[in-house]
This record gives C-alpha cells, structure tokens and sequence, in this order.
C-alpha cells in the first residue's frame, strides 16, 4: 500500500560540494495495512499489542553536481 507523505526537512550546505538534510516523522502503521496487533483493530491482543506509532529519523548525505 502506499500514501503521499509530506514532512518538514532542515537542508544544509556542509561546503561547496556537500549537503545534508535531515527530518523527524511519525507514521501510523495501520494507515499502511500493518494491523497485526494493534490495539485499534483487535480488542485484546494482550503481550503481543504492538505500538501503531512509528517514529522515523531520516538523515540524507549528497554530493551537489552541476
């Protein structure tokens, strides 16, 4: 399954040929299909619950061309 994601990333120049970019999300698994355990969908999962939050920590290192 796939969603059109949109987040707020910081962009920097590290120098003249470098830059990085960096963002934090959180998802919600079960907007992607991933129900297995989730508290949403079953009423007791009970030590098999599984948190629907998920937290990403996106880091992205490039070289500029051109």
């Amino acid at each position: 399954m796939t969603r059109e994601l949109s987040f707020t990333a910081v962009i920097a120049a590290a120098d003249a040929e470098h830059i990085t970019a960096q963002a934090h999300l959180s998802l919600d698994r079960t907007l992607f299909g991933s129900r297995c355990g989730s508290g949403k969908f079953f009423a007791f999962p009970g030590k098999h619950a599984v948190n629907d939050l998920i937290q990403l920590h996106l880091k992205l290192h490039t070289v500029k061309q051109g």
